[in-house]
């Protein structure tokens, strides 16, 4: 039973975790378009009005080619989502490339971080670089921040797994073991019970159930008991009335003579 219960909770936290990690990846989805959209919806307002798109932290670019490199690994969740989006609000983009890139040193966003939180940048972070096609084949490039890692997740949930464990595991497996006792020492009076012998009732203990079962066990070997005992007191008095009857036809039967041939 409980062996059932661990296999039932840890699908049910596998079911949970591909859930979650669903839900985290179109949540970064999200939060990665939506920055994106509203500065190329700038940069265009600006450069339909005949200026430079604008952005002092250099995040967005208009450059004549993607700085994307071909045949590297590419987000097409990301770029389906800017797609749909872009043609949404009116804006009909060319070519959409996406690419996740790690962090350097020489980031502008680490100037003002201590050294700890670069280093936990510098393992877990990343850059991701969208580049979208203009209409007169230049592009529009920017850098957002990207979360590479995901294994602190994974240490949480297991975490969570393992507390869900004991949590109702260990009550499950004392509540099991409170009720097989008693059943076990109802098995073994019930394997080794000699009617006519004088034994020692089975403890009640267990639950207000099992208690019941072994007082009807109790009861039952009595009455077992004192039916064997009623039909040895009965084959008694019947032989005793027997034995005078069968006793005088056999004097009888010694008494009579043989016939003669």
């Amino acid at each position: 039973m409980a062996l059932l219960i661990a296999v039932a909770l840890f699908v049910a936290q596998a079911i949970n975790f591909a859930v979650f990690l669903y839900d985290r990846r179109q949540a970064r989805i999200e939060q990665a378009t939506s920055p994106a959209l509203t500065r190329i919806i700038d940069a265009e307002e600006r450069i339909a009005a005949g200026r430079l798109p604008n952005d002092h932290n250099r995040r967005l670019r208009l450059v004549a080619a993607s700085p994307i490199p071909p045949g590297g690994p590419r987000d097409t969740e990301i770029e389906t989502a800017l797609r749909t989006a872009l043609v949404e609000l009116g804006v009909k983009p060319g070519r959409i490339e996406t690419q996740v890139i790690p962090l350097t040193r020489d980031n502008p966003r680490f100037r003002f971080m201590s050294p700890d939180r670069v280093e936990r940048f510098m393992r877990d972070g990343g850059e991701l670089v969208i580049a979208v096609e203009r209409p007169d084949h230049r592009w529009l490039a920017l850098n957002l921040p990207w979360v590479r890692s995901d294994w602190w997740i994974v240490g949480r949930l297991i975490a969570q797994t393992l507390i869900l464990y004991a949590v109702v595991l260990v009550p499950l497996l004392w509540a099991g073991r409170r009720i097989s006792q008693p059943l076990r020492r109802l098995a073994h009076a019930a394997r080794t019970f000699r009617p006519g012998e004088v034994d020692v009732p089975v403890a009640e203990h267990g639950p207000q159930d099992v208690r019941d079962v072994i007082a009807a066990f109790n009861a039952l070997r009595l009455r077992v008991t004192a039916m064997l005992d009623e039909k040895d007191r009965m084959l008694g008095a019947i032989g005793h009335d027997l034995r005078t009857p069968l006793a005088a036809l056999r004097v009888r039967i010694e008494s009579v003579e043989d016939d003669e041939d």
